[in-house]
């Protein structure tokens, strides 16, 4: 690893430890359906964004998909029911912070490996998240439950999900990384169903979260399939697949 790659990964760490400490901080002030909704609006950040550093405007299938998905994930979370509480802000900066990570991730690995700097970001963002630890002492209650899920949610869900992650964003524009972003929220409402918490309780799939995830996997399905059709999508893959396009 050069000296480059680490100090780039200290960057993709940091800016990964903000969208997840602000998630966390929100849900005091705000509900589960309005942080899952906001934070996830980097997919409307980062092609925006990407426009205006080409000075071009948006065509009108990205526009039509960044539409449908809007639609989509709104009906999943069922925002208009829950209401703007004041911990929203907290999402939008959790959704700014992730649209820069997205970007960043792109540039660097243009000279970096992916797969290392997933390993650098995983370090550096464990490493900046000691002192938030620290400033709350007493908060973890050690114990077999405690320690079971920090390992299945810390090593398994964050440390080697954000390497793959990232080595995933090195190898696809940041438009489509930020697009396949929503289907976190989907599988994680196929995992409340079918993983039981520590109390027995398993989380129902509602009939807005069903409607919203079939919007959300037909519009991605849309913008990813190529003029040709899918059979065309899915040649052009194992031909080319680094993909650059906006």
């Amino acid at each position: 690893a050069t000296k480059s790659t680490i100090r780039h990964g200290c960057i993709l760490g940091f800016l990964q430890l903000i969208p997840m400490e602000a998630s966390v901080l929100a849900l005091k002030y705000t509900t589960a359906a309005n942080s899952v909704f906001i934070s996830q609006l980097s997919f409307i950040f980062v092609p925006l964004i990407q426009c205006l550093l080409h000075q071009k405007y948006p065509d009108r299938k990205l526009l039509i998909t960044i539409a449908a998905l809007l639609m989509g994930l709104s009906i999943f979370a069922d925002v208009w029911n829950t209401g703007i509480g004041p911990g929203d802000l907290y999402c939008i900066l959790s959704a700014l912070f992730t649209s820069l990570h997205i970007l960043c991730t792109k540039h660097f690995s243009r000279t970096d490996s992916g797969e290392l700097l997933g390993v650098f970001q995983v370090f550096f963002c464990a490493l900046f998240s000691i002192p938030v630890w620290l400033a709350a002492p007493g908060t973890v209650q050690w114990c077999a439950g405690s320690i079971s899920n920090l390992f299945f949610t810390g090593v398994i869900g964050t440390a080697v999900c954000f390497v793959a992650h990232v080595a995933g964003q090195a190898r696809i524009s940041p438009t489509k990384s930020s697009f396949l972003g929503l289907l976190q929220p989907i599988f994680a409402m196929v995992g409340g169903a079918v993983i039981v918490d520590e109390l027995g309780h398993l989380e129902p799939i509602t009939a807005n979260m069903l409607i919203g995830s079939a919007v959300i996997l037909v519009a991605l399905i849309l913008f990813l399939a190529p003029e040709g059709g899918l059979s065309t999508f899915f040649k052009r893959a194992k031909k080319h697949p680094e993909d650059t396009a906006p």
